[in-house]
């Protein structure tokens, strides 16, 4: 083989390499991202849930008592 061919062959396997190296860092990006967001869901869920443990830990008003034995 020619240098000339060597250096086509070298440059297009850089090539190759610079494009893989730029595909594995944005699908890295892309799943921090999708990872963020679960987080970030799992996060307001749990939220939710302690609002809910709270109201339901609420005492119920003595007004309400007699419809509830009612029940």
């Amino acid at each position: 083989m020619s240098i000339a061919a060597w250096l086509k062959l070298l440059y297009a396997l850089t090539t190759l390499l610079y494009k893989a190296v730029e595909a594995y860092q944005n699908y890295q990006e892309r799943e921090r991202g999708r990872l963020e967001l679960l987080l970030e869901l799992r996060r307001k869920r749990d939220q939710d849930k302690e609002k809910a443990n709270a109201i339901a830990a609420r005492p119920v008003p003595a007004d309400d008592q007699p419809i509830l034995d009612k029940l």
